[in-house]
């Protein structure tokens, strides 16, 4: 099951993407700025899971401010496991001490398989 919330901000805030997939896990998929509103908005998304487990994908995440960082880093203290190897995301979780889950350090071919 996927579901994704789109959220338009003002010019200001940006927009916050968070796509849903529910599987063994939930994947939650952030696409665009975790910043104000979009913050509390990912807190909300996170409660509505009840505890399940999470994985986050920050791949196509742009920019976090405090607010946005210090909500990754609480995910991480729950427990979340974190996939995705953008430009930005690369340094944001490297700031953040927050490592990438094993099975996405592993996929480093250039054909995206998993290498054993």
């Amino acid at each position: 099951m996927v579901a994704s919330v789109w959220q338009p901000g003002c010019q200001l805030e940006g927009m916050l993407r968070i796509t849903t997939t529910i599987g063994d896990r939930i994947l939650l998929k952030l696409e665009g700025r975790l910043v104000g509103p979009w913050v509390d908005e990912l807190r909300n998304t996170v409660w509505r899971t009840n505890g399940e487990a999470l994985d986050i994908d920050v791949e196509d995440l742009t920019f976090a401010d405090d607010d946005g960082e210090r909500a990754l880093a609480w995910l991480h203290r729950m427990g979340a496991r974190f996939q995705g190897k953008g430009p930005y995301s690369e340094y944001l979780l490297e700031r953040l001490k927050i490592p990438l889950h094993a099975r996405q350090t592993a996929l480093n071919n250039s054909d995206g398989k998993l290498e054993r």
